[in-house]
């Protein structure tokens, strides 16, 4: 089976980031740019071994940049799973700006800073040398956060929610709890 050429290949991807799945399109974009040593902290490939041309990669990582902006506008993003993966890779392909604009505008929408919360609250459990039962823990890494939102005024935010009574699903609870967590 003979290989696609480059431009075939970039036009392919191009498709990609315009379909049902932008989970599947930034692994798509992810793994072409990681070949160019730009994902993470992987050396490039050799110029040989490379899929596309540097300049097509820059274009696919624009082009799904755009593609996550919109996904933020329209309300797509607050429905996927990896929704924080997807606002972290907007962030790296155009700047935090984009994104700290786009979550500050948001900010006070209805069920906004509880999505929030929730994204960016990692569940994990952990069990201690003796212990029978393994604990439940939340994490919130705080410095990672900070480059996307105002981390004091989600807390603030999920402070107030649990003043008021209004945390049913405790988004806020766990969320202050991974702010605290040391790990």
């Amino acid at each position: 089976m003979a290989k696609l050429q480059p431009e075939i290949r970039a036009a392919l991807l191009g498709e990609a980031i315009e379909g049902p799945s932008i989970v599947f399109a930034s692994y798509m974009v992810g793994s072409v740019s990681s070949e160019h040593g730009r994902v993470g902290k992987k050396e490039a490939k050799p110029e040989g071994e490379r899929s596309l041309p540097f300049a097509a990669v820059v274009d696919l990582e624009n082009r799904l940049a755009a593609r996550i902006a919109r996904a933020a506008e329209d309300g797509e993003l607050q429905s996927t799973d990896e929704a924080a993966s997807m606002l972290y890779i907007w962030a790296h392909i155009s700047g935090d700006e984009p994104v700290r604009n786009w979550i500050a505008r948001s900010f006070d929408r209805p069920d906004f800073a509880p999505w929030l919360m929730r994204t960016f609250t990692s569940k994990g459990f952990g069990q201690s040398f003796g212990d029978m039962v393994s604990r439940r823990f939340y994490s919130v890494n705080r410095e990672s956060l900070e480059t996307l939102l105002d981390v004091e005024r989600l807390e603030l935010a999920a402070r107030d929610m649990m003043s008021r009574g209004e945390d049913p699903n405790e988004v806020a609870a766990h969320f202050l709890e991974g702010l605290n967590e040391p790990f």
